[in-house]
C-alpha cells in the first residue's frame, strides 16, 4: 500500500471534532483528509481519503466537499491537482438495505455523490470509491438472469443484482462511468464471520473514457488479512480493491501507473 498514490477508506470510526468536520492528518508517508461521523450519525461511520506524498503535497488541495446531518462521516470528495493531474476523489458508504429497500440514509448519501458529480469540472477525473452493500453484473428478465455487459458494468464476476447496487448502476449510467471491478478482477471483496468469500460490494468507478488505461483490479487479499482489526486466524470483513490507474508522471517525462486502494 505504501505505493499506492491514494487510498480510501470508509468506516474510520473516527469522530468529527465540533465545528471541525475536516481533519488532516499525516499517517506512514500519506497525509490523509478525515470526515468523521457527528453528533447526529453512526458512531461506527467515518470516511477519509489518503494521499501519498511522494507524488502529493497538502498543498495539491483543491477543494473538500462532505456530506451532513445524519450522512456525516459516510461522504468526502477532495478535489486534488499537480502537473498534468487532476482528479476528484470521493469515498462513501452506502448503508445495508432493509427489507430489500435503501434507507433513507443511502438515498441521502446517493443524493450526496450525485450533486458532487454534477459540479465536477470538465476537466476533472472523478474517481468514486466506496462500500455500496449492494451487487450488480447480472439482471433479471423474465425467468432467467442476464450477464450486464456494457459502457458501464462488465461481465467479470457478475452477481445477480439487488435494489442497491442497481441504483449504484444508476449513478454510474447518468454520471457516464464505469465500474472498474466489473470489467476486470472477478474477486469478492467481502468475507463472512467464517471466512469465506461471499460479495462484491465494493467499487471503483472513473469515465467511460478511461476505461481501457486501467490495469490490475483486483483485491489484496494478502493486504487485508495483515491490516485487518481482528484477532482472528482467518480473513473476515472487507478486502482492499485496487486499480492502476495509468497517467503522465509528475515532470510530464513519462509514464507510469498511479496506484488506486478503496
Amino acid at each position: 500500500m505504501k505505493y499506492s498514490s491514494v487510498v480510501s477508506l470508509t468506516g474510520t470510526r473516527f469522530k468529527a471534532k465540533k465545528d471541525i468536520p475536516i481533519e488532516v492528518i499525516h499517517i506512514a508517508g500519506f497525509f490523509g483528509v478525515l470526515a468523521g461521523y457527528g453528533d447526529r450519525s453512526n458512531s461506527h461511520g467515518g470516511v477519509a481519503i489518503c494521499f501519498n506524498m511522494r507524488f502529493f503535497k497538502k498543498e495539491n488541495v483543491i477543494s473538500y466537499n462532505w456530506a451532513i446531518g445524519q450522512i456525516q462521516g459516510r461522504g468526502l470528495a477532495v478535489r486534488i491537482k499537480r502537473g498534468c493531474i487532476d482528479w476528484l476523489v470521493t469515498a462513501q458508504y452506502w448503508y445495508p438495505m432493509r427489507n430489500g429497500f435503501c434507507t433513507m440514509n443511502t438515498v441521502a448519501v446517493n443524493k450526496w455523490q450525485r450533486k458532487v458529480l454534477e459540479h465536477c469540472p470538465i476537466r476533472t477525473m472523478p474517481v468514486v470509491t466506496g462500500d455500496i452493500n449492494g451487487r450488480t453484473g447480472k439482471v433479471k428478465e423474465g425467468n432467467h438472469w442476464k450477464v450486464i455487459d456494457d459502457d458501464h458494468c462488465g461481465p467479470a464476476g457478475a452477481v445477480c443484482e439487488n435494489k442497491q447496487g442497481y441504483e449504484f448502476r444508476m449513478l454510474c449510467k447518468d454520471c457516464d462511468l464505469c465500474i472498474l471491478n466489473t470489467i476486470q478482477g472477478p474477486s469478492k471483496t467481502y468475507y463472512s464471520s467464517s471466512g469465506r468469500e461471499t460479495s462484491r460490494i465494493d467499487y471503483i468507478a472513473v469515465p467511460i473514457r478511461y476505461k481501457s488505461r486501467v490495469g490490475n483490479v483486483c483485491v489484496k487479499k494478502a493486504l487485508g488479512w495483515r491490516i485487518q482489526n481482528s484477532d482472528c486466524q482467518k480473513q473476515i470483513d472487507h478486502v482492499p480493491l485496487q486499480a492502476d490507474m495509468p497517467t503522465y508522471n509528475l515532470d510530464f517525462s513519462e509514464a507510469e501507473d498511479q496506484q488506486m486502494v478503496a
